[in-house]
C-alpha cells in the first residue's frame, strides 16, 4: 500500500463510521503503552484549534499505525483510497456493484505477497486470524531445503510489513505441472499444490480474512470470475474473467484471467464472491486454479486450519507477545465461551466480585477483556459501558443517554415501569440487528444512592429475562442482587431459569499461570509439553513470595507476565 492517508480522505469516514473507526483504534492500541481513541482525539483537537481528522492522521503517522488504521478499516469493507482495478464493476449487470466495491475494499485487506529469500514469490490471503493459504510451489525452495537452512520465508501484509511465516501444511505440486499437464488422476490428491503458512500476529482478527465455507460452493458451467493476486509482485488490483466447472471430480478449473509470475497463490472468488480456488499456473492456453473443494476435503489441511480457530481462553488482549499476559481468569472466559457457543442457554451474563473490597485489580479490565474476547471470536456484538456514580439518580434516564434508546414514556413516572421499557426498547434494538447487546455496568467508586441501587437491582432482574441482552456487573459486592447466581458454567448448563455466574477476582496460583502459558504455546505453535508448561510456571514466579505456598498476590501479574513472554520469545521458531 503506496498511497498516503490525509485527512480529507478520512474526514468523510469518520462522519459515516465512528464506530468502526473507534473499534480500529481499540483493536490496534489493545495491550499497548501507548492508547489512541477519538474523544480523546477530539478533546486535544479543540484544545489544539485543529479539525480531529488532521490530529488523527497526524497521531497514526507519530506512531507508525496509518497503515495497519487503513488496512482494518479495508478489511471491513472501508476503501479509504480509490480502489485500482475494478473501481465500478463490470459493464453488465451480472455483478451487484455495492457488492463488488465492499468485495475490493477486503480484498485489499486480506490479500497479501509471499516473500522467500527477500523475493516475492507469490501471492497468498488471510483464511483464519494466523493461517495463510498460498500454493505449495511458490514456497518450494524453503519445502525443498535442509532442515536448518531454510531461506527466510515472509508475508508481506496489506499494511507493507513483513511478518516472519514458517510451513504449517503443504502438499505439493506434481512435476507433470510445471510444463502445464494436469496430474495423474490417481496422485492429484497428494499433489494438491496448496500450503498454509503460519504467522505468529494475529492479523486476520485486525485485516479481516476469507471465510471458507464449512461446504464448498458446488457449481457447473461457466462463472463470472474474481483473481485478487499480485501478477510479478505488483499491486495491479483485481482482475476479471470467467472460470468453467464440469462437476466435482475436477482436478483443476480453467480460468481466462491473464496472469504472471507473482500471481500464483492467489485466491479466485466467483461472481457472487465466494472462494472457489488459489490459482497455481498454466493449463493449455488458460490458467488454472486448484479448486477449494479438492483442498478441503483433505484431513490435514482442515485439521491445521482448525488448529487456528478462535480462542475459549484469551491469554493476551490481542493475541501476540506484544500485549501482557493474562492470568487468572479462567472461569470468566469459560462463561463467555459458554455464551457466545450457546452451550448454557439460561446463562446471561456474569457478576465480578472481589475478596478484597478494597482493590479495584481486575474490575476495570474485565471491560478490555469482554471486548477483546467478542473480538476474538467474530460474533456480532454491542457492548455498551455504563459508569455510576452518586450523581446518578434515575437510572432510566442514565441509562437511555449512554444506549441512544430513543426517548422513554414521559407520561411513565414509576421508575420501576421506565426501566422495563428501556430494558424492552433494547432488547428489539439488539434483535432487529441480530446482535446480542452486552451492557457493562461500572464498579461505582464511591457507592450509589440507596434508590439507584433499587433501581440496578430491578434493572438486572429486567435483562435477565431477555433474549439478547447480556450483563456484566463489576464489583457491587455490597448490593443485594437477589437473581438466580451459578458458581461455575457447568451449574449455568443446568440451570432452569435465567442466571448470572459470580467469578471472584482473588490471588492467582501456579495453575492459573499454567492454563495461560497452554493458551499461550498453542496460539504460537511453540510445541510445549505439559513438562515444559509446568517448568515456565515456576520459573515465572521463583522469586516472588508465596502466600500459603501455593497463592500470589495479582500486584506481580506484570512480572510473570514479563518472564513468560521472554521465555516464548527466546524459544519461539526462527
Amino acid at each position: 500500500m503506496t498511497a498516503v492517508l490525509t485527512a480529507d480522505l478520512l474526514q468523510p469516514h469518520l462522519e459515516a463510521h465512528p464506530d468502526l473507526v473507534d473499534d480500529a483504534l481499540a483493536e490496534l492500541y489493545a495491550g499497548q503503552p501507548v492508547k489512541l481513541s477519538m474523544d480523546a482525539v477530539e478533546v486535544n483537537a479543540g484544545l489544539l484549534g485543529l479539525n480531529p481528522a488532521d490530529l488523527l492522521v497526524l497521531s497514526l503517522n507519530k506512531h507508525q499505525t496509518a497503515a495497519k488504521f487503513v488496512a482494518f478499516l479495508q478489511g471491513h469493507g472501508i476503501a479509504i483510497f480509490p480502489l485500482t482495478g475494478l473501481q465500478a464493476g463490470p459493464a453488465d449487470d451480472t455483478v451487484d456493484h455495492q457488492k463488488m466495491s465492499d468485495f475490493a475494499a477486503r480484498s485489499q485487506a486480506f490479500r497479501c505477497r509471499i516473500q522467500v529469500g527477500g523475493r516475492v514469490m507469490g501471492s497468498g490471503a488471510l483464511v483464519s486470524p494466523r493461517m495463510v493459504l498460498t500454493a505449495a510451489h511458490v514456497i518450494q525452495q524453503v519445502l525443498d531445503a535442509a532442515e536448518g537452512d531454510e531461506p527466510a520465508l515472509e508475508i508481506i501484509a496489506s499494511d507493507t510489513k513483513r511478518y516472519p511465516a514458517r510451513t504449517a501444511f503443504a502438499l505439493p505440486c506434481h512435476p507433470d505441472e510445471h510444463s502445464g499437464a494436469l496430474p495423474p488422476a490417481t496422485l492429484a490428491k497428494a499433489h494438491m499444490d496448496v500450503a498454509l503458512l503460519r504467522i505468529d500476529h494475529p492479523l486476520g482478527r485486525l485485516y479481516g480474512h476469507i471465510k471458507l465455507p464449512d461446504a464448498p460452493h458446488e457449481w457447473t458451467g461457466h462463472s463470472r470470475f474474481f483473481l485478487v493476486h499480485f501478477p510479478s509482485g505488483a499491486d495491479t488490483g483485481l482482475s476479471i474473467g470467467e472460470v468453467t466447472r464440469q462437476g466435482a471430480g475436477d482436478i483443476r478449473l480453467p480460468h481466462n484471467i491473464a496472469a504472471a509470475g507473482g500471481s500464483s497463490g492467489g485466491p479466485g472468488f466467483g461472481g457472487d464472491f465466494q472462494f472457489l480456488g488459489i490459482h497455481q499456473g498454466r493449463l493449455g492456453d488458460f490458467r488454472r486454479i486448484v479448486p477449494y473443494n479438492q483442498i478441503a476435503a483433505n484431513d490435514d489441511f482442515r485439521a491445521t486450519l482448525q488448529s487456528d480457530a478462535p480462542p475459549r481462553y484469551l491469554w493476551s488482549l490481542d493475541g501476540s507477545l506484544d500485549s501482557h499476559l493474562i492470568i487468572g481468569r479462567a472461569l470468566f472466559f469459560d462463561a463467555l465461551s459458554a455464551i457466545v457457543e450457546g452451550t448454557a442457554p439460561q446463562l446471561r451474563g456474569l457478576w465480578i466480585r472481589r475478596m478484597r473490597t478494597d482493590s479495584v485489580t481486575g474490575l476495570s479490565f474485565s471491560h478490555t477483556l469482554l471486548d477483546g474476547f467478542l473480538r476474538a471470536h467474530d460474533v456480532p456484538h454491542r457492548i455498551v459501558r455504563v459508569p455510576m456514580d452518586l450523581g446518578v439518580t434515575d437510572l432510566a434516564d442514565h441509562l437511555q443517554q449512554i444506549t441512544d434508546a430513543g426517548p422513554l414514556d414521559t407520561d411513565e413516572n414509576d421508575a420501576d415501569a421506565r426501566l422495563h421499557h428501556l430494558v424492552d426498547q433494547l432488547n428489539s434494538a439488539a434483535a432487529a440487528a441480530d446482535e446480542l447487546l452486552w451492557v457493562y455496568i461500572d464498579n461505582p467508586p464511591a457507592g450509589l444512592l440507596a434508590q439507584t441501587q433499587v433501581q440496578l437491582e430491578h434493572f438486572v432482574q429486567a435483562v435477565l429475562g431477555q433474549s439478547h441482552l447480556r450483563i456484566v456487573i463489576a464489583g457491587y459486592e455490597t448490593v443485594g442482587l437477589h437473581n438466580a447466581l451459578s458458581e461455575n458454567v457447568a451449574d449455568a448448563r443446568r440451570a432452569n431459569r435465567p442466571n448470572l455466574l459470580v467469578e471472584h477476582l482473588a490471588d492467582f496460583s501456579l495453575r492459573d499461570i499454567e492454563l495461560s502459558v497452554k493458551a499461550m504455546a498453542d496460539a504460537l505453535d511453540l510445541g510445549w509439553g505439559p513438562e515444559m508448561i509446568a517448568h515456565t510456571a515456576r520459573f515465572a514466579v521463583r522469586n516472588i513470595p508465596a502466600k500459603f505456598g501455593t497463592l500470589y498476590d495479582p500486584s506481580h501479574f506484570r512480572t510473570v507476565s514479563d518472564i513468560v513472554r521472554e521465555e516464548a520469545r527466546r524459544t519461539m521458531p526462527s
